[in-house]
């Protein structure tokens, strides 16, 4: 009698989506253990939607978890900010839950049994935290009792764990009925395919932790056992930040990828991209980091979302969101701000003032708390800080940045150094333009990826002029050159530029003597 039902699950594939975001297989890979440290692979980190697989590192420095491949998300928890810390063994596997000390929770899975006891030794040799072992309920019953604390929403059956929710993720908490709360979470459109989107709670009178005595329901009026579960949700969720005007707005933006124009929205915990051919809305979370590159010899700024995960349109995956700014527009932009707006966001200026491209990045960068990167030392001969290079049919241009290449317009293409196995150059076996047997004036490069033997991208069409820059550039990251010696291939491409100089000082040479022929004559 003093049980509450977990009425209805509803996700977007149907009721057994929520068991599934529980769910990965164990890799085959295992583990790096030191004496200060244990790196894991193959550790998931479980949301709302899909686990996503990567790597977790546990020190005296706290824990870091990244995802698989490189240049994708990452979560740290620091030392100082670890809370609580416990596991649950279920079928699919074992799951660590990380409780930061402001009721934030990280969820990790992959862990195999033998990994519990060097990681247990460690959590309290070198963070000062005991790590506890929890029940998990497995047998399917969707009757128990819920608490709220700590920034969750936990169900129990039996005194076991049935399953947990965390504040933040949800937006909305109404009752449906006298005795029935649901909970809607934050829509993603850079989440998964299949993510919980609703959960209702029935609340009988009876209930333990809500409920009243049954002589005094009658009387309680309003104030039933699912209302004052609902005020214990509202109080923690993030509804305020699913609601309310927007903070700033940005008309009439271009973009490259998805294409169209669009007006962009920035709210307290989301971004929302509106216009006659998208409509988008993404979760700051998502945003890993922002990037500001102009075009070269163009008045034409590129602004850039790297997302993860990815946002979709159709059958096509976006996990870069490429707009476009004139270089010469000038923008003004005063952010809506109150006295929550100003304690959530204590970076966010008053008035932000410039260029269009360095207004919206300033302004994003300080609501969405991520990284800004800008064009690095690289400068080309040619002006501007990238090369002009084609990547199968599209023409465009390739950013030697300080961690990164990043290749725009389209597709944007973005291969961080720490994942690039080595570097290839390869130039033209055709004729130059001057006619057959003449040396090319291009060449191409050939990028081989760690993560896959078959990840190997070809930017051709490259000036022969950026060649020595770009070796140099390389070196000094420590990038391998794998087929040549960059010296012996630097002075052969200056010798074939000085044989064409002599040839062309031979025709002006001939010329200017025929002429002075003709006037003699």
């Amino acid at each position: 009698a003093n049980d509450l039902s977990a009425a209805t699950h509803r996700s977007r594939v149907g009721a057994k989506q929520f068991q599934k975001t529980f769910s990965v297989a164990h890799p085959n890979n295992r583990k790096t253990m030191a004496t200060d440290e244990l790196q894991l692979a193959g550790v998931s980190l479980v949301g709302r939607g899909a686990p996503v697989s990567g790597n977790l590192r546990v020190s005296a420095a706290g824990f870091n978890w990244k995802k698989g491949g490189g240049g994708g998300r990452s979560v740290d928890v620091p030392k100082k900010d670890v809370g609580e810390l416990s596991y649950v063994v279920a079928p699919g596997g074992i799951m660590l839950t990380v409780k930061r000390k402001s009721g934030e929770v990280v969820r990790l899975k992959g862990f195999k049994g033998g990994d519990m006891a060097g990681l247990k030794e460690l959590c309290e040799a070198q963070l000062g935290a005991k790590l506890a072992r929890r029940d998990a309920q497995i047998n399917g019953r969707n009757w128990g009792e819920v608490d709220v604390a700590g920034g969750t929403v936990h169900f129990g059956v039996d005194g076991k764990t049935s399953f947990e929710v965390s504040a933040k993720d949800i937006s909305a908490c109404s009752m449906v009925s006298k005795h029935e709360v649901m909970m809607e979470f934050h829509i993603d459109d850079g989440a998964a395919k299949d993510a919980l989107v609703e959960m209702s709670f029935y609340v009988p009178p009876s209930s333990a932790n809500w409920g009243t005595a049954e002589e005094d329901a009658e009387d309680a009026g309003e104030d039933t056992a699912a209302k004052k579960l609902q005020d214990a949700i509202l109080e923690m969720a993030d509804t305020d930040a699913a609601t309310g005007d927007a903070i700033a707005e940005f008309d009439s933006v271009s973009l490259l990828a998805p294409r169209g124009k669009v007006s962009i929205e920035l709210h307290q915990s989301f971004l929302r991209m509106a216009g006659s051919a998208v409509d988008f809305k993404i979760q700051y979370s998502s945003i890993q980091r922002l990037f500001l590159l102009p075009q070269p010899n163009k008045p034409q700024v590129y602004a850039i979302l790297h997302l993860d995960p990815p946002i979709r349109k159709g059958q096509t995956f976006y996990p870069h969101i490429v707009g476009v700014f004139n270089a010469n527009e000038e923008l003004e932009v005063e952010p809506a701000m109150d006295d929550d707006v100003r304690a959530k966001f204590p970076q966010l200026e008053e008035t932000y003032e410039g260029p269009s491209s360095e207004v919206f990045v300033r302004v994003l960068k300080a609501v969405a708390g991520c990284k800004l990167t800008r064009t690095g030392t690289f400068t080309s001969p040619e002006g501007g800080n990238a090369v002009k290079a084609s990547y199968k049919a599209e023409v465009g241009h390739l950013y030697p940045l300080e961690k990164s290449f990043f290749y725009l317009p389209k597709p944007a293409l973005l291969l961080h150094y720490a994942e690039v196995d080595s570097v290839e150059f390869e130039r033209h076996t055709g004729a130059s333009a001057g006619g057959a047997g003449g040396s090319t004036r291009t060449f191409d490069i050939v990028i081989q990826m760690k993560t896959d033997n078959e990840a190997r991208h070809t930017f051709h069409g490259i000036p022969k002029s950026e060649f020595q820059n770009l070796v140099n550039f390389l070196t000094a990251k420590q990038l391998k050159i794998s087929n040549v010696d960059a010296n012996a291939r630097a002075d052969r491409l200056i010798a074939d530029e000085e044989e064409e100089e002599d040839h062309h000082a031979a025709r002006l040479k001939s010329r200017a003597s025929r002429d002075d022929d003709d006037e003699g004559g």
